[in-house]
């Protein structure tokens, strides 16, 4: 599968999920701040940084705002996988040297979560 020919596919999702009718500021502000990790966590991970307590922190995390908006399981599967996707996009982008940070501010950035 063509990853960056997803990635349109996946933000237009993602905004429109973030910001449609049903959406409330709470939903809006967990979207924005999951979207931070995925690049703050994919970023870190193409520089060498081991994910595996941020990640298991973030899905803890994300089960508690899936359970205070009370979203159903696809909805969780789908916000699960857009972070995934994200997360993988932006390893893929810091690897070919396609973000404005280096590995150094990276691991700083990723060291303070």
């Amino acid at each position: 599968m063509n990853f960056s020919a997803l990635v349109p596919i996946v933000f237009i999702f993602f905004v429109s999920v973030s910001f449609g009718v049903q959406a409330n500021s709470k939903e809006s502000y967990y979207t924005d701040q999951m979207a931070n990790y995925a690049t703050i966590i994919g970023r870190a991970t193409a520089c060498g940084a081991d994910p595996t307590k941020e990640l298991e922190r973030v899905g803890i995390w994300m089960e508690q705002w899936f359970d205070e908006l009370n979203l159903n399981q696809k909805m969780r599967a789908t916000y699960l996988n857009i972070f995934m996707e994200g997360t993988k996009y932006h390893l893929l982008q810091q690897k070919s040297g396609n973000t404005p940070d280096t590995c150094k501010a990276v691991i700083k950035t990723f060291n303070s979560l």
